[in-house]
């Protein structure tokens, strides 16, 4: 038995619960530092393709804004997936539509028909 595993056998049960708990923010910490590093690595990329194209990289719609675009345009009137994915501008909108589907925001006429507003 190491001279580790002695001291460890000692400590009590809060004692070692603090250490674990110690030891989990350590690596926490070292994983938001890490993915700090990764976010800055990733942005001089893009601006390294930006300045040696000529063009901004295409920016990813930020977060809740698909489900905004589709019941907006939903509100005006029934339209099919195609036609909401030309309304919107968004190609991957299937899982957002299923995601509103099954939190009851909007319904299906049919298994293929238009998509529009539930009533509430």
């Amino acid at each position: 038995m190491s001279l580790h595993q002695k001291e460890l056998e000692k400590l009590s049960i809060v004692e070692l619960e603090a250490l674990i708990l110690q030891k989990r923010a350590g690596e926490i910490d070292e994983k938001k530092a890490a993915l700090k590093d990764a976010r800055a690595v990733v942005a001089q990329l893009e601006a390294d393709l930006q300045h040696l194209t000529g063009k901004a990289p295409s920016a990813r719609p930020p977060r809740g804004s698909i489900r905004e675009s589709i019941l907006r345009v939903l509100a005006e009137k029934p339209l099919s997936i195609k036609e909401i994915r030309q309304a919107t501008g968004i190609d991957k909108i299937s899982p957002t539509l299923a995601n509103l589907k099954v939190a009851k925001e909007i319904k299906q006429e049919g298994s293929r028909g238009a998509y529009f507003l539930a009533k509430k």
